[in-house]
């Protein structure tokens, strides 16, 4: 597995632990591509322990993302909470020991 990103360790006190995206007034980048990262030991305190989505113009694509150790402390989304997208590709991913 080539990686390009890691996130480790990382906290959020709202929402989505290591992305948050809305359509809070910014024009969208319209697909976000997550690919070839490792993502271990991010929570959120509301939604989305790993990614909160909230916008209906943006796509979300993962391949090859390892997520491991991703929690909400609600109990919304261990690794995704979408509230409104316009598409989410998950491919050859996996998610061991995540949970809500």
């Amino acid at each position: 597995m080539q990686v390009n990103v890691k996130i480790t360790n990382s906290k959020a006190f709202r929402d989505g632990g290591s992305f948050y995206i809305d359509n809070s007034g910014m024009t969208p980048t319209r697909l976000l591509d997550i690919s070839e990262m490792i993502i271990t030991s991010t929570s959120s305190i509301r939604d989305g322990g790993m990614m909160y989505i909230d916008n209906t113009l943006q796509s979300v694509t993962a391949n090859n993302v390892q997520v491991s150790n991703s929690f909400s402390t609600s109990s919304s989304g261990g690794v995704f909470f979408v509230k409104n997208s316009a598409a989410i590709t998950i491919s050859e991913s996996v998610s061991p020991k995540s949970y809500y």
